[in-house]
């Protein structure tokens, strides 16, 4: 069953909320954990729902490829905020939400979401 179609026209107000609290720095870590796992999940479960919070954008290349980027509300600005070593200044990430992050990666590359990937390598 699919949770994309169950969601109907309230699924892109439900990423939203969702990358909210996920992007939050006074959010309940908790709460972020099960986010990224519910995300992880969608990675082998919910094709559409995950292409929904990857939010991934297609232009065509000066060599007729396809290029991928970052969409505004795509999951993995938040993911990869989390995760990187820079912001451990400022903000100091867990270590059950570094994992829940790496994790959610992990999924991204195992599930095969090369799109995903091409994005993470640039």
């Amino acid at each position: 069953m699919s949770v994309y179609a169950c969601l109907g026209n309230d699924a892109a107000a439900i990423r939203d909320a969702f990358l909210t609290r996920l992007q939050s720095k006074i959010e309940d870590m908790r709460i972020k954990v099960m986010i990224l796992e519910f995300l992880t999940v969608a990675v082998e479960t919910q094709p559409g729902l995950i292409e929904l919070f990857l939010n991934l954008e297609v232009k065509d290349g000066n060599d007729g490829s396809k290029e991928f980027s970052l969409g505004v509300w795509s999951c993995l600005h938040a993911v990869l905020e989390l995760i990187d070593s820079q912001q451990q200044d400022r903000y100091w990430c867990p270590p059950l939400l570094h994992h829940a992050a790496i994790a959610f990666l992990h999924a991204l590359w195992q599930d095969r979401r090369d799109s995903a990937m091409l994005v993470l390598r640039t």
